[in-house]
């Protein structure tokens, strides 16, 4: 399917927000999109998640470019009217509802893309729910939707934010289970969606069993 670049969006200073115009896709909150393109002169296919809500009518892709990589680079610097191709979606890492009444998202970096998709849709269809977002980055530029989620949080809506290699007013280093513990009633209640690193997930899991989650409520996505 062809896309147009309708709106390229700077989130920082290595991330962009490409708003699609194209084909309407049927996809659940949470669901990426395989997107091919040339930046070498060879089409390569690469996988990107669709970072707004399903009922705002239109695809979003967050695209953090990395540091050794040649696509997320090249789709960061696309230009407002580039055609790209897209197919999907795909993907099961996708929120479902009526589990609990309290969802609990823990991302790094772009691992937030998914976890805005859920989020969005949560607030689109006004789901009676808790929910609390906890993000964690390396600097305070890396932070991504930082505003989308400071004008959110509010009413049975919790943001805590972590810089893991800078200092700064709000919390740093990595959350741990004395984290989740002082600022979670009861570990066990919550349905938890995490996304990020490999090593990022695993440890936030480890902390979360420890702390008497339950394993099938953990839902996980790995960003390599």
């Amino acid at each position: 399917m062809k896309y147009r670049v309708q709106k390229v969006i700077k989130e920082t200073p290595s991330t962009v927000t490409l708003v699609l115009a194209g084909p309407k896709v049927d996809f659940l909150p949470g669901q990426f999109m395989m997107v091919t393109c040339s930046p070498k002169g060879q089409p390569v296919k690469r996988a990107f998640s669709l970072a707004a809500s399903p009922l705002r009518n239109q695809l979003e892709l967050c695209i953090k470019a990395t540091p050794d990589g040649f696509v997320s680079p090249y789709l960061c610097n696309v230009k407002e009217g580039a055609e790209l191709e897209l197919a999907g979606p795909y993907g099961r890492f996708t929120f479902v509802e009526g589990v609990s009444n309290h969802v609990i998202f823990i991302g790094a970096g772009s691992g937030i893309a998914p976890l805005r998709s859920m989020m969005q849709y949560i607030e689109n269809k006004k789901l009676d729910i808790n929910v609390d977002l906890f993000y964690s980055n390396k600097t305070e530029k890396d932070i991504i939707y930082r505003k989308d989620f400071e004008e959110w949080q509010g009413h049975k809506r919790g943001l805590f934010l972590t810089l893991t290699q800078e200092e700064w007013t709000g919390k740093t280093g990595r959350f741990d289970l004395a984290f989740f513990k002082e600022n979670i009633s009861n570990l066990s209640k919550p349905l938890y969606y995490l996304c990020g690193p490999l090593q990022f997930v695993r440890a936030m899991r480890e902390q979360l069993l420890e702390g008497g989650a339950k394993k099938d409520w953990i839902k996980m996505e790995v960003y390599e």
